[in-house]
Formats: C-alpha cells, sequence, structure tokens
C-alpha cells in the first residue's frame, strides 16, 4: 500500500508540474464506479490507484477532442468526498470537478432516473433545529453557477441539493430557505472544497431513490446496483456533448 501511495503521489506531482489544465470527473458511490467502468468498457490495465480508490485517464475514451479527462474515485461519504476532492485540486491542476452519481429524491419534487444539476448545496449538520438560523444556513450553503458554455439539456432539473450523514427529516427540511429536491452526503463537501480553491464545479446527479414520507423511514427501493446502470449511461452521454473551451 505505501508503493502504492508514493506512485500516486509522484504521478500527481507530474502532473501538476504541467500547465495544461484538466477536466476532472469524480465518480460518488462504489456502485456508480462500477457501473462507469462497464459502461466505458474500461481495460483494467489502465487503472491506476490513489489513497482513495482508482483512477483512470479518459481522454481517449470519451473523445474528448484532445483534452484531458481523467476519472477519479472519490469514496463514498462527506469525509472521503472531501478529502480526495482536495486530493485532486492540488495535484491535478484541474479547469472543473464535475461530479456524477446518485442522489435521493423528494417525493413529488423529482422521479426516479430524472437527472438534476445543482445550483445549490447545502451542509445539514444541525442537531438541534435551533442551531439552523439565516446566518448558519448561509454559512454552509455554496451556490454553483455552471459556465454557460456547457450546454446543460432542457430535461436535466436544475436542483437545490442537501448533504448530511445523518438521519434526514424532511419536516426540518421543509422549514428552510431552499426548496430542496435532492439529498446525498457528498455534494455539499465537493462543492465546499471547489468553491474555497476558486474551482469550477459541475454536479450532476441521478435520482436512483424516492423519499416518500415526512420521517425519512420510507424510499422506493430498487437495487442501488442497478441504478445505476440506468443512470451512469445518462450522465455520460450528457459529458460527451460537451464542448472544453
Amino acid at each position: 500500500m505505501k508503493k502504492i501511495v508514493i506512485y500516486f503521489l509522484l504521478l500527481f506531482t507530474v502532473n501538476h508540474c504541467s500547465p495544461e489544465k484538466k477536466v476532472v470527473i469524480i465518480v460518488s458511490g462504489y456502485y456508480e464506479w462500477i457501473a462507469l467502468k462497464n459502461y466505458l468498457k474500461i481495460d483494467p490495465a489502465i487503472l491506476q490507484f490513489s489513497p482513495y480508490g482508482e483512477f483512470f485517464f479518459a481522454d481517449k475514451v470519451l473523445d474528448s477532442h484532445n483534452e484531458k479527462i481523467i476519472f477519479v474515485y472519490g469514496g463514498s461519504g462527506s469525509i472521503d468526498s472531501a478529502a480526495s476532492t482536495q486530493m485532486v485540486i492540488s495535484n491535478l491542476n484541474p479547469k472543473i470537478i464535475i461530479n456524477i452519481g446518485s442522489t435521493s429524491g423528494f417525493y413529488k419534487r423529482v422521479k426516479l432516473f430524472d437527472l438534476v444539476v445543482a445550483k445549490n448545496t447545502f451542509l445539514y449538520d444541525f442537531s438541534e433545529e435551533k442551531e439552523l438560523t439565516q446566518i448558519n444556513f448561509d454559512k454552509y450553503r455554496t451556490e454553483i453557477n455552471v459556465d454557460s458554455n456547457f450546454k446543460i439539456p432542457d430535461d436535466i432539473i436544475p436542483s437545490n441539493i442537501i448533504s448530511t450523514n445523518s438521519k434526514l427529516e424532511t419536516s426540518k427540511i421543509s422549514k428552510l430557505p431552499l426548496l430542496f429536491n435532492a439529498s446525498d452526503p457528498e455534494s455539499g463537501s465537493i462543492a465546499r472544497i471547489c468553491q474555497n480553491n476558486n474551482v469550477q464545479v459541475m454536479i450532476l446527479k441521478g435520482i436512483s431513490t424516492i423519499i416518500l414520507s415526512e420521517n425519512n423511514n420510507s424510499y422506493v427501493k430498487i437495487s442501488s446496483e442497478k441504478n445505476s446502470e440506468i443512470i451512469i449511461p445518462k450522465i455520460i452521454n450528457i459529458i460527451k456533448t460537451f464542448h472544453w473551451n
């Protein structure tokens, strides 16, 4: 493991020294990463390793018009997502980070397998409702402005995404100043790290489950693995249409 980490850091150092900026696509979730490799028919021989998992260079795979594109497995949950995002920024000189994966959607606001693009993320880390003041809300909100050069299809839903690692009570969420469409553990951390480093970010997620009830105990449950096999190809086909000016 020590040799893998050393090799990875050396590789990142070489890339960091290059003035060429790269498109880095961070994939959240184990099943999503597997679905991505299967869909792109990635040869295991091109896989490389970071402290957080696999990554590979994919400019030829995506026919990216000479743009250097790197796919990175960013892990699951807010901690690994934040750490892997900072590692990418510190070492890979990204022009943009695109975070893809799955997210849960709120009933009647989105449907299963809808695609959403984040316009705001919010880190919900409050144990007591009284802690959630307007000041705290503004402090933990990240506004995302996607470059107009990226043509987002009309059927992708601009959404506010809330991130939490604790039990999500929709009765409290409904009292927030923004109307949220979706929730996952990673989006808020990734958006915040990118903002703090002045790196452009785009978050594209597919709705894999629907939160039905007010107490967060009822979901539309379909195999996460099967959902990823539907969601990831839809996202990749959209990314293939982007022009990286």
